[in-house]
């Protein structure tokens, strides 16, 4: 089997020591290079990756690579593929030292994938549907726009975006997954053709957060996409590396970091609809 598991990343890092993985440089269209496999050559979107975030690599890979099975995850996010993460938790948090030392055995990844379709990280509960969660903390009529489009173009999705907006609170984030040849080209065309056409449609925000908006539609997408096809699916928590920095801040210093991000949302919720009128 061959297997390629891409790690995208836009610094350098780490890297875990098996030989499938592959660190790929996101946004290499506009960045210096790294010195990793960029996403920028062939047929390619690199040049989006500010709104399209990690899936610029999962575009390059389907577009320009040969694999019998083909994974993403991030530079600080990992499956969790033993799988020793308490049950009841979606992540666990590791330093920058003990994730040296982790392995990730490919025999691990075989075992599952004969026994299930794909591989994809355990869901996120939240208090809120999945619509109003997007609204929380994005533009609402950003997700009104891709409910159009998405019924447009694939109507017979309509029932189950209905019901995963509405009735279901479990997000699977990050745009992680393992899966084989058949279902990746499937999910990719049924993806991007919907986010090319959404990407027309909005307003692309100023603010850096909310230019992302693409890669967090597309976290929805995948949740709705693997609930409306009946496959057999492997979830597993997420390893996720810290650096120092984070692992040693003081409650106050992260109380800060938190009260400061939501200022800067407060002031996007107060002038961004100023901008769609202008």
């Amino acid at each position: 089997m061959d297997l390629k598991i891409y790690i995208a990343t836009h610094k350098k890092f780490e890297e875990p020591k098996e030989d499938y993985f592959s660190p790929i440089q996101v946004g290499r269209a506009l960045n210096d290079d790294l010195g990793y496999l960029g996403d920028h050559t062939g047929d390619s979107i690199s040049e989006r990756n500010a709104n399209y975030c990690e899936i610029t690599a999962l575009y390059w890979a389907w577009k320009n690579q040969e694999y019998d099975v083909l994974g993403l995850c991030h530079y600080r996010r990992f499956f969790d593929i033993e799988n020793k993460t308490d049950r009841i938790n979606d992540i666990r948090f590791i330093s920058k030292n003990d994730f040296a030392k982790h392995r990730f055995p490919k025999e691990k990844i075989n075992a599952y994938l004969k026994k299930y379709d794909v591989i994809l990280p355990k869901p996120k509960v939240s208090e809120y549907s999945i619509e109003k969660n997007y609204g929380s903390a994005h533009l609402e009529e950003d997700y009104r726009i891709l409910t159009d489009v998405l019924g447009e173009l694939y109507p017979e999705y309509k029932q189950s975006w209905h019901k995963v907006s509405h009735f279901t609170n479990k997000l699977i984030h990050y745009n992680m997954f393992i899966a084989p040849k058949h279902i990746v080209n499937d999910y990719c065309d049924w993806l991007f053709s919907i986010l090319f056409e959404v990407e027309k449609r909005i307003q692309l925000s100023p603010y850096v957060y909310q230019q992302r908006v693409i890669g967090f539609m597309a976290e929805r997408l995948m949740t709705l996409y693997f609930a409306h096809h009946d496959f057999n699916i492997k979830y597993l928590p997420i390893l996720y590396v810290k650096d120092d920095s984070f692992l040693h801040n003081t409650p106050s210093k992260r109380r800060k970091m938190i009260s400061n991000c939501y200022k800067n949302f407060l002031f996007f919720l107060a002038t961004f609809p100023k901008k769609l009128k202008s």
